[in-house]
């Protein structure tokens, strides 16, 4: 799970805002700088520069939907506003304003960004004691030096609530950070104490995990999830191979402990032939 801070052309970004757009394609202009962590589901935050102050603050994010490489012209066939200006003109003057070699480079890249949410004031990280680089290039990863620091930033999120003019013109007046925040420990936790199985193992387990609708955290393929009003259920494969039930009861002990306090949790294990619920066991 990886949150990528990223600094922002803010005209770009208040376009989104204005429009209400809740899916937006975050374009970069350098293909050839590729993220060496970042997957579908985490999270971009925007890093813009405001008229008033010196220190750039966050104002808003999205999640991950996929990335893509195309020529400008496709970029702007294909997603129109959604890239951040009101006319293909006003687009390529950006490209060539933000591109170091102001240019308009032949593949750019797209970060396609579902459930875009901005924040009713901008967050300066210093005040919620995350401190960042002011040499910054153009992105880093946001829980770096604090794996607490997306946490914090969802946190302060769901204190000021969703930006009033985007929530009226989308009609939404409900807000997920605190869901996202939730998500994001759950990951987290997880994350840290995946299992290591052999790629045929998560090929079993996979084929056992195939609801459409379970979700799967980066590339753990023998557990995913579903969370829905409040209620987090897990599931988790029991291939039919030696000592797996064992390994995988213990697992969600593991689990179970770590999470009980902060969702309303059920574990349920997939097997060949039943389901278990974890709390039919013990």
């Amino acid at each position: 799970m990886a949150s990528i801070l990223h600094i922002c052309d803010a005209q770009m970004i208040e376009f989104h805002r204005i429009n209400g757009n809740k899916t937006i394609n975050f374009w970069r202009p350098s293909p050839s700088k590729r993220f060496s962590n970042f997957h579908i589901g985490d999270y971009l935050f925007f890093y813009v520069r405001l008229a008033n102050r010196k220190e750039k603050a966050i104002v808003g994010y999205g999640h991950l939907a996929k990335i893509t490489s195309m020529s400008f012209n496709n970029m702007w066939n294909t997603y129109k506003e959604e890239n951040g200006y009101a006319s293909k003109e006003a687009f390529k003057e950006a490209i060539i304003r933000l591109n170091k070699d102001n240019i308009v480079p032949a593949k750019l890249t797209g970060l396609y960004l579902h459930d875009v949410a901005f924040f009713q004031s901008p967050l300066f990280l210093s005040e919620i004691g995350i401190h960042i680089s002011k040499r910054l290039g153009s992105y880093c990863y946001l829980d770096k030096e604090d794996d607490m620091a997306t946490a914090k930033v969802l946190r302060y999120a769901n204190e000021v609530g969703l930006d009033l003019w985007t929530s009226m013109i989308s009609n939404d007046n409900s807000d997920n950070f605190k869901k996202d925040e939730n998500i994001y420990i759950l990951k987290q936790t997880i994350i840290e104490h995946a299992l290591i199985l052999s790629n045929r193992q998560n090929r079993k387990a996979m084929h056992l995990l195939h609801d459409a609708s379970i979700k799967f955290i980066n590339n753990i393929k023998y557990m995913g999830y579903r969370y829905d009003d409040d209620k987090l259920i897990l599931y988790m494969a029991i291939i039919d191979e030696p000592n797996m039930l064992e390994m995988m009861v213990g697992h969600a002990l593991l689990l179970k402990k770590e999470l009980h306090d902060k969702f309303n949790l059920k574990i349920c294990f997939i097997c060949e032939n039943k389901n278990i619920n974890v709390d039919d066991i013990f």
